[in-house]
């Protein structure tokens, strides 16, 4: 080693603790380091939640198609609903799922607030 050069100190056994009070000295680092943290987290949430809402979404028009299709073959045969059942099913499967997109679109995005 040359005279010039002192060695680097390195902790035996560091902890997360140790390393985190060293990096966030500054409160404001800190404040913005656990903003970002919440952030990330929110967006993570949000996206695994427009992923179940997808499928849910998926489901109903599925069901929706498959009660249509089925409405048209049965209808053959002089099996199926009547209109007013038909348009009563497709109704009242039609609402919550509305109301559930009403929910979600809310909720993971908000209005942003005034500046």
């Amino acid at each position: 080693m040359q005279e010039d050069q002192s060695p680097i100190k390195i902790a035996e056994s560091p902890t997360s603790k140790a390393e985190e009070a060293e990096t966030f000295k500054v409160p404001d680092e800190r404040r913005r380091h656990l903003q970002n943290k919440e952030l990330e987290d929110q967006i993570g949430f949000k996206r695994d939640f427009a992923k179940k809402s997808g499928w849910v979404a998926g489901i109903w028009i599925g069901f929706l198609i498959a009660l249509t299709a089925g409405q048209f073959s049965l209808k053959k045969w002089g099996f199926g609903l009547t209109e007013y059942e038909y348009i009563a099913v497709i109704g009242s499967a039609s609402a919550p799922i509305l109301a559930f997109w009403l929910v979600v679109g809310r909720n993971l995005f908000p209005k942003a607030p005034p500046r």
